[in-house]
């Protein structure tokens, strides 16, 4: 029996620090991720003509929209990564406990969300500036220049919730696949399944879950459902990290 007593909060911070050193490679994976994310992007997503046999006028939409699916996608499997075996050896590096060591992976997936966050924000004025720079362009119209500033601030806000969302719900199945690796094949199997009974009942979930998440007007009511969402998967993680047996 040890009779040391762990300061939480000391214990969280270092263990967070120490997550910043292990887990760089995920950053640089991040970077690699977004650069070929840009490159894609400089080609425009979309393209319409139109004239009237004197002028001809060639509309370009220039987003981020590849950047923001990678950068999600990347958020997702991070999550999931860092619930892994020779992820969580790490910690026992230090006097720790299980309580600590969620806690100091969510403070991690929340950091990183909001640097992911805001790299995928500033990608879209780097794509713009490229696209000007080597494919040329008589005039760049961006929405996000004219919009206001409360917009501006939603959207950045709106895409690290989103990063970090995607990540908390990789940190659960993650959790899930360690308590028994039979999740990693049941948790899509019952995805799919009931995607499948529920299309047959003409019921469209993607639809639904897709409107109800990224389909929301109202942002308070968007924070009220992306934070409680988010609040529910962490419990569950911890609940479930701790039914673990003790090393």
């Amino acid at each position: 029996m040890s009779f040391i007593t762990i300061n939480p909060k000391n214990n969280i911070f270092t263990l967070f620090q120490y997550k910043w050193k292990a887990y760089r490679s995920t950053l640089t994976t991040l970077v690699l991720l977004q650069l070929i994310a840009i490159l894609f992007s400089l080609g425009g997503s979309s393209v319409s003509e139109t004239g009237n046999g004197f002028i001809s006028i060639q509309l370009k939409n220039i987003n981020a929209n590849i950047v923001i699916i990678l950068t999600l996608l990347w958020a997702f499997v991070t999550g999931i990564l860092i619930t892994t075996k020779s992820y969580r050896e790490k910690d026992y590096h230090f006097v720790t406990t299980r309580i600590n060591s969620n806690v100091a992976n969510i403070l991690f997936l929340a950091s990183i969300s909001v640097l992911a966050g805001l790299t995928t924000i500033m990608s879209r004025y780097l794509i713009i500036s490229l696209h000007t720079l080597f494919v040329g362009l008589e005039e760049v119209i961006s929405l996000s220049a004219i919009a206001d500033l409360q917009g501006y601030v939603y959207g950045v806000m709106g895409t690290i919730i989103y990063i970090f969302f995607f990540s908390i719900i990789g940190y659960l199945i993650g959790c899930l696949v360690q308590v028994h690796y039979s999740f990693a094949f049941l948790i899509p199997t019952v995805i799919i399944g009931t995607i499948v009974m529920l299309n047959t009942m003409n019921i469209d979930l993607l639809y639904k879950v897709n409107h109800f998440y990224f389909f929301e007007s109202s942002f308070p009511i968007f924070l009220l459902k992306t934070l409680t969402t988010i609040t529910v998967a962490i419990l569950c993680a911890f609940w479930i990290s701790n039914q673990k047996e003790v090393r």
